[in-house]
């Protein structure tokens, strides 16, 4: 009777197990990579620590500009996931991705283009909160008025 092998791991097993049923694949995806991302306000993120695990770069129609989609796990193994289109955050990822160029990969999200880079950063300040005051040109009189406006950016110190 021929000894059968035995597959080394999971992934042989469910390799295994397709190819029976007809099912060629080239990779088998971690499940972990199944688990959905909280999506959370930034302020939830200030001054907790956090590592990046991906940069999506989207195209907003209605600003007018790029923004950042950035998924990340916590330090205490939380998924979250935020937006930021601003000088802060979002600036500070895309200079960061440029010198990184090589690992950035073009997606298509049910019709919405952009690109993913998958890169570790760990941001161990989690988000700092700069409030300021701005000037901004109301639409209806035309004047300028003084507005309140937030930005975030990494923090690399704890």
């Amino acid at each position: 009777m021929a000894k059968e092998t035995v597959p080394a791991t999971v992934d042989d097993v469910t390799l295994a197990l397709l190819r029976e049923y007809g099912v060629d694949v080239e990779v088998v995806i971690d499940p972990s990579e199944l688990v959905d991302y909280e999506l959370v306000e930034k302020d939830e993120l200030v001054n907790v620590p956090f590592i990046i695990v991906e940069v999506l770069e989207k195209y907003s129609e209605e600003f007018g500009g790029m923004y950042a989609v950035v998924r990340g796990i916590t330090y205490e193994g939380q998924r979250v996931v935020f937006a930021d289109g601003s000088s802060g955050i979002a600036s500070q990822l895309f200079q960061v991705i440029e010198h990184h160029n090589e690992f950035r990969r073009p997606i298509d999200d049910d019709g919405e283009k952009g690109y993913s880079t998958k890169i570790g950063i760990p941001v161990p300040g989690g988000l700092k909160k700069n409030q300021y005051m701005t000037k901004v040109v109301n639409e209806k009189t035309g004047e300028k008025e003084a507005k309140s406006a937030t930005t975030y950016r990494l923090s690399a110190s704890r």
